[in-house]
């Protein structure tokens, strides 16, 4: 009886049907064998907002990544030392860093400004705390382009430096469900999920005639679905992985999930012309629904029958331990990610509830949770 009802579960199932699908995806993809070798060919752009603490790193990471031509700062009317920092690169790095300064507009424009100065047939798009190895991986991105994508995504990992304990918690399956989620989604609706904002390659033109919105906090997401709606192409690659700061603390945890899932209730409104389209019906809704539901099916079962959904619960857990091995092996072979992994279960809970706190009344009022900026470390 438990097996059935787990089996036949809504939750259960779309599950599995998008890890068939990245099955799939990897199928087709054949393991993603193919990398460009266009060298030096690519410039970056890199909204910063008060960002001291990181963005050293990350246009050093930049500069020294071998596909980068250039790169490109938005400043967007920071504060504090960003600007000086970058100055300070630019007598090292001479031309191949611009530095664009502006009153404060929000990133999305920001990324419109600096895409206004952009030199190359293609631009790779991030924030301003991410770690990007020089491997191949933006490669991969640039391939798919080269293949007739006209948008492509990476996968977002953590950055374990000096991560606090939710930030490791999460980092602990984030590459897998990021990985199957949206490969699984190219499989089955045609297109990704998203391309992120930590890791995005675009063709220049295609940006120019569509900008960056500025109506929601998930200037991504929004610009993802407003391509699809346009009938452009967005691909997913596998291996370009880059590594994102997580929340410093749990509360700045429940600031992001709370703006994402808001600005992700505010997409299904604007893009509401999608929900009916294969995109829509078996990557937005299904996405949707497991954070709707998910709440009360994780919930109900202990009430119904305790010791039936105390052994659902140990193989979620045991599913967790998968999820966090996949996301080790990506995280650099960091295998002390799995001891974290039990404990993710509360970071699915708390999405799940916070579609029912804020994601369902931004859904009905169109009004989303504003943006606040979280502690870097």
């Amino acid at each position: 009886m438990f097996f059935h009802s787990m089996l036949s579960s809504p939750r259960f199932l779309i599950f599995v049907i998008f890890i068939v699908a990245f099955i799939i995806w990897l199928l087709v993809k054949k393991g993603e064998k193919e990398c460009s070798d266009r060298y030096n060919s690519v410039d970056a752009v890199v909204p910063a907002y008060n960002e001291e603490v990181t963005i050293g790193k990350t246009v050093n990471d930049l500069l020294e990544n071998k596909f980068i031509r250039r790169v490109i700062v938005v400043d967007d009317g920071s504060t504090d030392q960003t600007v000086r920092i970058i100055q300070q690169l630019q007598q090292i790095y001479a031309n191949r860093i611009s530095l664009i300064s502006q009153l404060n507009t929000g990133k999305a424009g920001a990324l419109n400004k600096g895409i206004h100065y952009v030199e190359t047939e293609m631009v790779f798009l991030t924030d301003a705390d991410i770690r990007i190895p020089n491997n191949d991986g933006l490669g991969y991105l640039i391939k798919a382009i080269e293949n007739g994508a006209d948008a492509v995504a990476g996968i977002p990992g953590s950055d374990l430096n000096n991560i606090s304990f939710s930030g490791k918690v999460r980092a602990s399956i984030k590459i897998f469900f990021a990985t199957f989620r949206k490969c699984g989604g190219e499989i089955i609706g045609g297109h990704p999920f998203c391309v992120s904002g930590s890791v995005g390659m675009y063709r220049v033109d295609v940006l120019r005639k569509v900008m960056f919105p500025d109506r929601t906090c998930v200037e991504d997401l929004d610009l993802t679905w407003e391509l699809i709606a346009r009938g452009y192409k967005i691909a997913q690659s596998a291996k370009a992985i880059v590594y994102s700061q997580e929340a410093a603390c749990f509360a700045d945890d429940i600031k992001r999930w709370k703006r994402w899932i808001s600005g992700y209730a505010v997409c299904m409104r604007i893009h509401k012309g999608l929900l009916l389209s294969r995109f829509g019906l078996t990557v937005i809704l299904p996405n949707f629904l497991i954070g709707l539901f998910g709440a009360v099916f994780m919930v109900i079962p202990f009430i119904i029958d305790f010791k039936s959904a105390f052994i659902g619960l140990i193989i979620w857990l045991i599913t967790l331990i998968f999820a966090s091995s996949y996301s080790a092996s990506k995280q650099g072979k960091k295998w002390w990610l799995i001891f974290y992994s039990p404990f993710s279960i509360l970071i699915i809970l708390l999405i799940f509830y916070c579609w029912i706190i804020w994601g369902i009344p931004s859904l009905v009022t169109g009004n989303e949770k504003k943006w606040t900026k979280v502690k870097r470390y």
